[in-house]
């Protein structure tokens, strides 16, 4: 009796530092404020910030003009130690430039931590070759560049409204290879110079081409005249996961004002624009709107948008969860996700009165996996430490008859978990105490213990 007493306390307390060390990684991974836009007491905003690896980012804005008039001030910054610090830039541009003189920037493409280019309306774009020391200027015809994308240090390309601008020089010549139906295209994506491959998107069409940049087809469209619904034209620009998995997003305007979004709307393609499927079209409290995604090599990611938080996903974007940051009121508009290194991001979120770059760990996804008799099983379990309300497996595997169960510290079974055909489940975990758990799963008439889940909600 005596024993079984001393055996119920030392595996509560190893329980109990699982939670405290479940809880110290979910502490570590909330949003942090790494740069606020200031500067001689003067207020700026930021139009795009991008990354070429987790210490190398650069961010493009402009002053505020509070106190001259329709005037502002090109603002260019980097850090060279993941956000800690930030150094201006010296762009080339004159000092004070009017928005009718075509002087905003607002798209940034760190390709590498030396060769970063800028694009913006005028049809300017600015390159550096050596960090920012320096940067060239070209300008073209057309009112305004919305999204430039290069594929290695040579090989890029830019879209504007109806046109796409091509260089394999790093910028230092650009020629038009196409001419696009007049829509407002808001993101491209290019690949490799012998892939030949490259795609254009906005509001809900898809334009590629793939033999060198000579013929784009709009084979690759969400919807045409005829049967196309409101869902696909309400998605502005698409994330390019890969060459065959794009990620839409947008949102349902409000009719009598078009400044008000409603759902957040994310659709996403498998196959390289051919087919698609709506994955997430909701309202929620804190995401009014999805205009900026970024996921990592595992599938784990952001999508921002208006309001007052994020949504995560942990299966490349099939499936979105809403999180609040909780960062300012009022809301700020979150945009510009990038990518710094495989485990951050760096966005920015902006309100009427300032602007801000944050850093966020993306949702840590725990691969578990178990091998005894010669039987190998993977999940993923996530949340985990769990926080909240759900716990979702999902199987990296495909076998017949498979079925889970939690078991607490006791060896009591807390719960028992039957997936789909796909072996992925979506439980409730809210009447489970605090405390960690074993997941076990009942594969080839084996029972085998996968990983330990620690609840801290």
């Amino acid at each position: 009796m005596k024993k079984n007493i001393v055996q119920d306390l030392l595996m509560r307390v190893v329980a109990m530092i699982l939670i405290i060390m479940a809880g110290y990684s979910f502490a570590q991974s909330k949003y942090e404020v790494v740069r606020e836009a200031k500067r001689d007491g003067k207020t700026y905003f930021y139009f795009s910030v991008d990354c070429s690896d987790k210490n190398n980012c650069t961010a493009v804005g402009h002053e505020y003009p509070q106190d001259t008039g329709n005037a502002y001030a090109i603002i260019i910054e980097r850090t060279t130690d993941g956000g800690a610090t930030w150094q201006f830039q010296h762009s080339g541009l004159p000092s004070q430039a009017t928005f009718n003189d075509g002087h905003f920037l607002r798209k940034v493409d760190a390709i590498d931590s030396l060769n970063v280019v800028l694009a913006g309306d005028g049809g300017k774009i600015l390159r550096t070759t050596d960090g920012g020391d320096t940067w060239y200027q070209q300008q073209f015809a057309i009112v305004a560049i919305a999204d430039i994308s290069f594929s290695d240090s040579a090989t890029g390309m830019a879209v504007a409204s109806g046109a796409i601008l091509r260089t394999a020089d790093a910028g230092t010549t650009w020629e038009k290879v196409a001419n696009l139906p007049n829509e407002w295209y808001q993101s491209c994506k290019a690949y490799s110079a012998t892939e030949q491959k490259a795609f254009v998107f906005g509001r809900g069409r898809v334009y590629a081409t793939s033999d060198g940049w000579q013929t784009w087809h709009s084979g690759d469209t969400l919807f045409d005249d005829e049967s196309g619904g409101q869902f696909w034209r309400n998605l502005e620009f698409a994330y390019f996961y890969s060459q065959q998995i794009l990620i839409a997003g947008g949102a349902h305007h409000a009719e009598e004002n078009p400044d008000i979004f409603h759902n957040a709307l994310i659709a996403i393609s498998q196959d390289g624009g051919k087919s698609w499927t709506e994955v997430f079209d909701s309202m929620t409290q804190i995401v009014g709107g999805v205009f900026s995604i970024a996921i990592n090599s595992e599938g784990r990611g952001i999508a921002l948008g208006y309001g007052a938080g994020v949504l995560t996903t942990t299966d490349y974007g099939l499936h979105w969860n809403p999180d609040t940051l909780n960062l300012e009121k009022p809301p700020l508009k979150f945009y510009s996700a990038t990518l710094a290194g495989d485990d951050e991001v760096l966005f920015i979120g902006q309100n009427t009165v300032n602007a801000k770059i944050i850093k966020a760990r993306i949702p840590q996804l725990l691969i578990a996996r178990t091998q005894l008799e010669n039987v190998i099983y993977s999940v993923r379990v996530y949340p985990n430490p769990a926080s909240t309300d759900q716990l979702n497996i999902s199987s990296l595997q495909r076998r017949y008859g498979v079925t889970y169960a939690l078991y607490d510290v006791l060896g009591r079974k807390a719960l028992d978990i039957y997936p789909d055909k796909q072996n992925n489940a979506s439980v409730s975990i809210a009447e489970l105490p605090i405390g960690a758990y074993k997941l076990f799963v009942n594969v080839d008439n084996l029972q085998l213990p996968v990983t330990t889940v620690c609840i801290i909600k």
